[in-house]
């Protein structure tokens, strides 16, 4: 049986349901070891959590962030976005994909659209500062903001497309990392998703429709066939539940 649990996931307050057997199955020990890893290593835990767009992984760490508050033997978590590096829209605008036709703007959530020289640097001040601050996206306005997110917490979990991308510049991303995840899933299966969140941005549906099929599944189908398999590798289903993969 499901529960219901209001989590704010860019400003806007979802409701999310959880499985709690099934988190305390996959979940609950991975934050028990995160807890005794940063322990051990005596400084902050960078952990990466890679899926495909629509799969649910802001709502996801931004859960666990909230429920790793109320347990007591586990070191509190702090969710970080990787959206806040993608290209500011004047850039987007100016440059091309490899292809020199398409501008990026075109194709915005490609890995190309991101910058991966400021996130590497961004990720390794944060394991060698006590704070770092971090630009974070700006839904309203479609444009990420610098410095707007301070980056504090002993255990900081990532997550974004392409943390365990096996393309150049990306690749260097995961080596950073102190544990990895990674959700496959069906691309065909996130359409609803995936068209039901751009409607919310303000797209109408042709657009959105469009955009799935040109964008978000072309990104998806790369990511599940280029990416490095996690520490811990989940599969999440219609249901929306993630399941652990041999």
């Amino acid at each position: 049986m499901k529960e219901t649990f209001l989590i704010k996931v860019n400003e806007l307050d979802i409701e999310a349901q959880y499985d709690m057997e099934k988190i305390n199955e996959v979940f609950l020990p991975l934050m028990k070891k995160w807890t005794e890893m940063q322990k051990q290593l005596d400084r902050r835990l960078i952990v990466m959590l890679a899926a495909a767009p629509g799969a649910g992984k802001s709502t996801l760490t931004l859960f666990l962030q909230q429920y790793s508050k109320q347990l007591e033997d586990v070191t509190d978590i702090q969710a970080v976005a990787m959206d806040g590096f993608f290209y500011k829209p004047e850039y987007l605008k100016s440059h091309y994909l490899p292809d020199g036709k398409t501008f990026l703007q075109e194709m915005k959530g490609a890995p190309e659209t991101y910058d991966v020289p400021l996130f590497i640097s961004k990720i390794k001040e944060a394991k060698e500062k006590e704070e770092s601050w971090w630009p974070t996206y700006n839904r309203a306005k479609h444009c990420p903001e610098d410095d707007t997110l301070l980056v504090n917490g002993k255990i900081v979990l990532i997550e974004g497309n392409y943390l365990l991308l096996n393309e150049e510049p990306w690749d260097e991303v995961k080596t950073l990392a102190d544990d990895t995840i990674f959700i496959s899933t069906d691309p065909d299966g996130l359409k609803e998703r995936l068209v039901g969140r751009k409607m919310q941005s303000g797209y109408d549906a042709s657009f959105s429709d469009n955009f799935f099929y040109n964008v978000d599944r072309v990104n998806a189908i790369r990511i599940n066939k280029n990416s490095a398999p996690g520490n811990t590798n989940l599969y999440m289903n219609a249901d929306g539940d993630y399941l652990p993969v041999e």
